[in-house]
């Protein structure tokens, strides 16, 4: 297999593009791919972990002497949640974006997400609209989302984002990585998968503001075989969700008033929640009153700003010792 040795040095995004069963997808992906190569600040990071199918042998043929992409492939099988934590190390840019392999990113939408978030140092997160197709190509304008600008960033913010009804995906916008790997904040695994993206929203939500932006930056495709479609919501993956907020919370919120308050509030709204399924009642998020503790939901999270020259280095948490060894090494066209 070909060796590729260029520099990453000037490497700013890294775009993964995990792999399942993705033959169907083959040219959309490599559109993306193509699109993405004309900005030289990005990397393209494509991983398949089960090789079901030729797709990432494919790409390789066809992607595989350029310098800034890198395949990763192996037979481990990893889940989506341990798969996506893996691309968060992997990645080298100070900032991530996971594109779906069914979806299209158009072009200009990276420096768009790059550019409001640059402009906004308090902002963990930048996300545009997404347009919504069919299957075949056809518009689906119900399914359509917009992002939404936020003025402030707040404790009470933070603290209804994962139980908005229909709130923006941490998996379809850019993310500031060099803080997430400073913080040990990577996805944890639910009974529901839908429950893991929207906690670690939840979680990203603790060390920084979302920035939201006109412009789509993503075409999404609705198909018959998405894996998401069976991602439900019973009492039990509620109750579990809870606890992994709960942790998140303790993990990124360094004052014990604003902790202990932010636990109390996951845990009246799980409570209610569970109790909406026995009810079969309409469940909305309901802040918890502040006595003791007045102004606590209007306070401004505290960010720790990562100078944007610096690049993690060292083990990314204490339980998972791996370290960017091979920034300096010659890169394959195909790794594991």
């Amino acid at each position: 297999m070909h060796v590729q040795s260029g520099s990453f040095d000037d490497v700013v995004v890294s775009v993964v593009i995990p792999l399942f069963k993705s033959a169907p997808f083959l040219e959309s992906i490599s559109q993306n791919i193509s699109t993405l190569l004309k900005d030289r600040t990005v990397e393209i990071v494509v991983s398949d972990r089960h090789m079901y199918d030729d797709t990432s042998d494919r790409l390789a043929r066809r992607f595989g002497r350029q310098s800034r992409v890198r395949i990763l492939q192996a037979t481990d099988a990893l889940g989506w949640v341990q798969h996506t934590n893996l691309l968060l190390r992997k990645a080298r840019g100070r900032c991530w974006h996971y594109l779906p392999h069914d979806d299209l990113s158009p072009p200009g939408a990276i420096a768009a997400l790059l550019d409001v978030l640059q402009e906004s140092p308090g902002a963990m997160f930048s996300v545009g609209g997404i347009q919504a197709i069919s299957a075949g190509g056809y518009r689906l304008e119900e399914q359509d989302w917009a992002a939404k600008t936020y003025n402030s960033w707040t404790v009470g913010t933070a603290l209804s984002s994962f139980w908005a009804p229909r709130p923006p995906s941490a998996l379809t916008g850019l993310v500031r990585r060099d803080k997430i790997l400073l913080n040990g904040l990577y996805l944890r695994g639910t009974l529901s998968p839908v429950h893991s993206e929207r906690a670690w929203l939840f979680g990203l939500s603790l060390l920084g503001g979302f920035a939201g932006i006109g412009q789509t930056t993503l075409v999404k495709r609705y198909h018959d075989q998405q894996s998401s479609l069976g991602w439900v919501a019973t009492p039990e993956t509620i109750l579990e969700a809870g606890q992994i907020l709960s942790r998140y919370a303790k993990s990124q919120l360094t004052e014990r008033a604003v902790r202990e308050y932010a636990l109390a509030d996951i845990a009246a709204n799980v409570e209610s929640r569970v109790a909406a399924f026995q009810t079969r009642a309409d469940f909305r998020y309901q802040p918890l009153p502040e006595r003791g503790a007045p102004g606590i939901r209007s306070r401004a999270l505290p960010l720790v700003n990562v100078p944007e020259s610096r690049q993690p280095t060292g083990p990314v948490t204490a339980a998972e010792p791996e370290r960017r060894r091979n920034a300096t090494k010659p890169i394959k066209a195909v790794e594991s």
